[in-house]
Formats: C-alpha cells, sequence, structure tokens
C-alpha cells in the first residue's frame, strides 16, 4: 500500500464522521440552506484532498482521482478549487440525501481499498473506470460474457 497506509485511515475517520453528522442531520429534519449545503459540500472535498495531498506522490494522485470520481456526484469538479469557496462548484440538484449516499459509497470504497479487496488502479485512466466496476460488483452485477 506504501505511503497510502498513513493517508487512509484518517481520511476514512474523517469522511466516516461526517456521513454521521450528515445522518444524524436527516434523522432529526434538520435542513440545511442552499448556502451552507454547498459550504458543506465543498469543505468535504477540501478536506478531502488535504488529507491525500495528491502532489507529494503519483500513488496519493491516483487515490486523489479516485476519490474526485465519488465527489462528482455532488461537486462539479472542473469548478472545484480548495482554496476557494464557490456556490457553483456544488451541484445544483442534489440534497443531503444524495451526500449522504456518496459519503457512504466512498468510505466503502476506501476500506475496501485500504484492504486490497480493490487493488490501486495502475494509472489514472484505470481509476475513472474503476468506481463504476466497484458499483455495479456492489449491486451484484457481473461482466460476464455470455
Amino acid at each position: 500500500m506504501g505511503t497510502l497506509g498513513v493517508v487512509l485511515p484518517p481520511l476514512i475517520k474523517e469522511l466516516a464522521k461526517r456521513l454521521d453528522q450528515v445522518d444524524h442531520g436527516i434523522a432529526q429534519n434538520e435542513v440545511l440552506s442552499r448556502q451552507e449545503f454547498a459550504q458543506a459540500c465543498w469543505k468535504i472535498g477540501r478536506t478531502v484532498r488535504q488529507l491525500i495531498k495528491p502532489d507529494y506522490s503519483e500513488e496519493r494522485g491516483i487515490l486523489w482521482h479516485e476519490c474526485k470520481g465519488a465527489l462528482k456526484q455532488v461537486l462539479v469538479i472542473e469548478k472545484f478549487q480548495p482554496a476557494v469557496f464557490m456556490d457553483s462548484c456544488v451541484r445544483t440538484d442534489v440534497v443531503e440525501r444524495d451526500l449522504a449516499e456518496m459519503l457512504r459509497r466512498l468510505v466503502t470504497y476506501l476500506k475496501k481499498r485500504q484492504t486490497g479487496a480493490i487493488h490501486q488502479p495502475i494509472e489514472k485512466e484505470e481509476a475513472r473506470e474503476r468506481p463504476a466496476e466497484s458499483q455495479d460488483e456492489e449491486k451484484g452485477l457481473s461482466k460476464g460474457k455470455g
């Protein structure tokens, strides 16, 4: 696992904490304003990037690329800038339940990466394809011939 051994545990812990917060808010019927929700989504993206530090190594860059695949369910990745909050970097068609589902899937995926159940893609192109494949596996679908 290399350098990811120090990255994955705190990343998983942080995302699980955020998931608990979102789930608690949903259970309590707390509704955030659009501005609060957008800021919360942006902060999650920023935190993920800060914890991974994709510029430190190719392995970390690939992990960031994989995470962006999940984050794009709530963020407009092309407009996302970790240093500057912009409301437009959060998709307008998502709500708290969408955020919770994305976090749940990302935490599950990262745990599988940590245990080795899912291997690191060789390069970023392969990382683009992997999240869809792992979602099919979770649903019990296979890409068998026939």
